[in-house]
């Protein structure tokens, strides 16, 4: 069954606009960074930001607030040493399992598109863009774009609008490097072809 189209919303902050499929929200928004929640908890996150920081560099409390990790240009790296971390300060055990990847050539922060899993105290099932780089000083930025949901059964019937909504996103400033990312790549996934069909029909 053809999915419905998307409604069209605005940021009031006047950067751009994304497509919202049925059933879905919009929670948050600023510039690039947006959230939408939906059904079976469901998650839509795009342009997410983090800073990393190798363990040498660690004073004043800064795990806190970054991600400790021994190579700030790895994007692998960095997303599973993320999970790890959040889960250990929430008590609950988490690691990421890689199940698919693809490296996205081209210069400054290094970047790969990732089928991937989430195991332990909080599963979840996801794919996205996510890419790393030094800033200086022992420390790093990251950078995420995914979609995703608690179990596998939802993101196999979710994934298409998810995609579909990543797609839909347009904004009114700056270089598109980072927040316009190329969702199609997801068709270079074996597990991802069927959705990027069903995706292809809600455009």
């Amino acid at each position: 069954m053809k999915q419905k189209k998307l409604k069209t919303q605005n940021f009031a902050d006047g950067t751009g606009s994304i497509g919202i499929a049925p059933g879905f929200t919009l929670v948050d928004q600023k510039r690039d960074s947006i959230i939408i929640t939906g059904p079976d908890g469901t998650q839509v996150a795009l342009g997410q930001y983090g800073t990393t920081i190798v363990p040498q560099a660690v004073q004043f409390g800064a795990e806190k607030f970054a991600t400790v990790t021994n190579d700030l240009s790895d994007p692998l790296r960095a997303t599973a040493d993320f999970v790890e971390q959040t889960g250990r300060k929430a008590g609950k055990p988490m690691r990421l399992k890689i199940l698919e990847q693809k490296a996205i050539p081209g210069q400054g922060m290094r970047a790969v598109v990732l089928r991937y899993r989430v195991e332990g105290a909080a599963p979840f099932e996801g794919f996205g863009f996510f890419a790393a780089g030094p800033v200086g000083s022992g420390m790093g930025q990251t950078y995420a774009s995914f979609i995703g949901a608690p179990s596998a059964a939802a993101f196999k019937k979710y994934a298409p609008m998810m995609l579909a909504m990543w797609q839909s996103r347009k904004t009114n400033f700056g270089s598109k490097a980072f927040t316009e990312v190329p969702v199609e790549m997801a068709e270079k996934l074996e597990t991802m072809r069927l959705q990027a069909i069903e995706v292809r029909k809600l455009l």
